[in-house]
């Protein structure tokens, strides 16, 4: 083989690995990042904890993690900060309760809306003015069901105004 050609092919090799190296650092400066779960969302509530799903860069494997130990250990760093607004926003929210359903009850002449825990599961059936009222209960609703909660109040207040059943 001559000598010429064995530069060619060192170099070659060369270039190819320092433009490895460069694509590395730009495709994994951090060390985690979020997976997804089967629903296509970062995060799963499982006996009433929060797990994130944690893909390591690079790899092909997942491992889930309590929501709460990675904000606890720190281990935020590690991520990307898209994926930082993430984990903190889920940790510091303070849904709790989501609306699920809505019905017109006859025996109560009012709408009734359901309410399903996140962590249980759990359900809570209740007419939607007791609802709208209880404050406690809207700071653990999501901002989408408060709307709806009130304009729900208010469709069943008019209603009531309508059919002289006035609170």
């Amino acid at each position: 083989m001559p000598r010429n050609q064995k530069g060619t092919i060192f170099n070659f090799f060369k270039w190819i690995a320092e433009h490895y190296i460069q694509l590395e650092r730009k495709t994994l400066p951090y060390p985690f990042k979020l997976g997804l779960f089967e629903n296509n969302k970062h995060f799963s509530i499982k006996n009433g904890k929060f797990l994130a799903k944690i893909e390591f860069s690079g790899q092909a494997n997942t491992v889930e993690f309590e929501l709460a130990q990675i904000i606890e250990q720190n281990l935020v760093e590690y991520f990307s900060p898209v994926d930082k607004k993430k984990l903190f926003s889920l940790y510091y929210n303070q849904e709790k309760l989501t609306l699920t359903d809505s019905y017109y009850c006859p025996e109560n002449q009012s709408e009734m809306v359901i309410l399903t825990d996140l962590f249980s599961q759990n359900k809570i059936t209740m007419p939607v003015h007791l609802a709208s009222e209880n404050d406690q209960l809207i700071e653990q609703l999501s901002r989408k069901d408060v709307k709806n909660v009130a304009f729900l109040a208010a469709t069943d207040y008019f209603k009531n105004i309508f059919k002289g059943h006035h609170r």
